[in-house]
């Protein structure tokens, strides 16, 4: 690609395009020749480079280093079984953040392992703690046992069913947080250390608040010990992936996206802040997720740019 080959796109979707060459696993050395020549062309494309790599947040500081370098004189230049070899090395190599953070989620991060349970993106899977224990794991969720009493989230979602025919609760560990759960069904939400549970059925207590006790139809948002609120649950729209859908009504655009990224390989960006407090109407049906793009593009006012590996980014029309 060059910039008089594609007269009709402006500076930032060139940068986009150089973008999706480079990562493609195709680029060859002619490729790494002419983004070099674009580049140094003008300021407006320094910057909209820079502005792109801003945006792939998710990378790495090495891999952002590497990315606003000239590229290397090889004939093909990064692809997936690059990454995964720059993972197994990364210690070597002085580059251990590619294992800690992997770009784009290409692999799983050096803390998924440490899970005794867990799901990929989009993946839903039940567990049986015991007898009297079924557990539903949502998209992205990470769970540790630790007997046939309790478990810990340490990341993600979950449905908790308990039947307890003994005289102990079930306990539940998340973050900072333990909670005691009596004959019942509760989600517990755990992401970006924010706390979610509601009570379906039965009742939990909360040790972390002097033994709180929630009942059906209430749930609480709990961030630290001075920042947590009781609510009384809405039942059409409490965790509504438990019946095979996501409901957004009046959510801002950057919390819809964070959603969405939970549930695809890839990920979606924003490429202006403002965007993102647009308020969207929307609902998705789980088994449809290849969808969301195309219901983001439906949008007023809204463009969607895609790339390779699921990446996509969105901006102003």
């Amino acid at each position: 690609m060059t910039t008089s080959s594609s007269p009709h796109l402006n500076v930032h979707q060139q940068a986009d395009q150089w973008w999706a060459t480079l990562h493609s696993g195709q680029a060859t050395q002619a490729d790494a020749e002419n983004f070099k020549h674009w580049l140094a062309s003008s300021t407006a494309n320094q910057q909209a480079w820079r502005e792109l790599l801003t945006v792939m947040q998710t990378f790495s500081p090495a891999l952002q280093r590497t990315a606003a370098q000239p590229v290397p004189a090889v004939q093909k230049l990064w692809h997936r079984r690059h990454f995964l070899m720059a993972a197994a090395t990364a210690s070597a190599a002085g580059v251990g953040a590619l294992a800690l953070y992997p770009p784009l989620g290409l692999w799983p991060a050096l803390s998924d392992f440490k899970a005794d349970y867990r799901t990929a993106a989009g993946e839903q899977r039940t567990v049986q703690f015991g007898q009297d224990v079924a557990v539903l794991m949502n998209t992205k969720t990470q769970i540790n046992y630790v007997g046939t009493t309790g478990l810990e989230l340490l990341t993600g979602e979950a449905e908790i069913q308990v039947q307890m025919t003994s005289e102990h609760p079930f306990s539940v560990q998340v973050g900072p947080c333990r909670m005691q759960i009596y004959a019942a069904n509760v989600t517990v939400r755990y992401v970006e250390d924010k706390l979610e549970l509601a009570c379906l059925e039965g009742h939990v207590k909360l040790d972390m608040l002097e033994n709180l006790e929630l009942g059906p139809g209430q749930g609480l948002l709990y961030r630290s010990p001075s920042d947590w609120a009781i609510q009384r649950l809405n039942p059409e729209s409490s965790s509504t992936w438990r019946k095979g859908y996501l409901n957004f009504n009046g959510v801002p655009l950057k919390q819809v996206i964070a959603e969405l990224n939970r549930y695809r390989s890839g990920h979606i960006y924003l490429r202006q802040a403002h965007l993102g407090q647009r308020a969207v109407h929307l609902q998705l049906a789980l088994k449809d997720m290849d969808l969301a793009l195309d219901m983001l593009r439906a949008l007023p006012g809204v463009k969607v740019q895609e790339l390779p590996g699921g990446v996509a980014l969105l901006s102003e029309a």
